[in-house]
């Protein structure tokens, strides 16, 4: 029988949505499965490279 696949760390997620609904969305989706993904949302691009330099390092962007 073969064994389910593990993810051995948490990954890190950004997601960037200009739609604050949509955004809202995806967040909360990701949100319940926490021991799975951390995430942050940004409203543009713009927002996520004024932090990304100081920031975690997402292994993940979904720009929407």
């Amino acid at each position: 029988p073969s064994k389910p696949c593990t993810i051995a760390a948490m990954a890190v997620i950004w997601l960037i949505e200009d739609n604050v609904a949509f955004r809202n969305a995806v967040q909360l989706a990701l949100k319940l499965q926490p021991d799975r993904y951390t995430s942050r949302a940004f409203e543009s691009c713009e927002d996520a490279l004024t932090v990304i330099k100081d920031a975690e390092k997402p292994d993940i962007i979904l720009e929407m």
